[in-house]
This record gives structure tokens, C-alpha cells and sequence, in this order.
């Protein structure tokens, strides 16, 4: 299985190339984002994109997904194409998740 932050970082990207998705958000409270962000910013390492979460316990993985729609279409259709991306990368990868939770934060601009 790739480093957390690597698949985290990976699958950030592929959300971000599902058609109908406007935006892909933080799913991690604020303090932990910015906590990630000085601590980058401090050892120099760099400043990555990793907005869909990634969850390690002793069952497996959870994934944690917050999506912004075009509304081009209803977002339950553009969230369930996320859903199968992601099973399909990660079923690539040898990885089984636990869960995968695709939230819709906001549908349309």
C-alpha cells in the first residue's frame, strides 16, 4: 500500500478529474489542516494537496471524500462517479477499504 499522504495526495488529483466536481474540500477539521500546513511549511517539506482523507485503523482504511458539484447534474450521480473512481484506483492498488464516504459539500456556483 502507498504512504498515506502519497494516496491521499493521489486520490485528491483523481477526484479532482471526475467530471461534474468543482472543487474537492478539506475533510479533516481546520486545526489538524493547519497543524499539517506549519509543520510542512517548518521542516520544508512540500506543501501538498491533500484534501480527501485517509484513514488507517486496524480494519482496514477509510475514505473520506467533501466534493463541490457543477449542478450540471444531480450531485448524487457526480458523487457516486467519485465513489467508483475511487474503488477502481484503489482495487488498482491492492487496497480494500473499510469504507468510502463521498460528501457533497456544495452543489453548483
Amino acid at each position: 500500500m502507498p504512504e498515506i499522504i502519497d494516496l491521499s495526495q493521489e486520490l485528491t488529483r483523481l477526484v479532482r478529474t471526475i467530471p461534474g466536481v468543482e472543487a474537492v474540500y478539506a475533510t479533516r477539521p481546520l486545526a489538524n489542516t493547519l497543524v499539517s500546513l506549519a509543520v510542512r511549511t517548518l521542516t520544508g517539506a512540500p506543501i501538498a494537496a491533500d484534501l480527501v482523507s485517509v484513514q488507517t485503523a486496524d480494519a482496514g482504511i477509510t475514505i473520506s471524500a467533501s466534493i463541490g458539484t457543477s449542478g450540471d447534474e444531480p450531485a448524487p450521480v457526480t458523487a457516486s462517479r467519485v465513489h467508483d473512481a475511487i474503488v477502481e484506483r484503489l482495487t488498482e492498488l491492492g487496497v480494500l477499504p473499510v469504507s468510502i464516504d463521498v460528501r457533497i459539500g456544495s452543489v453548483g456556483y
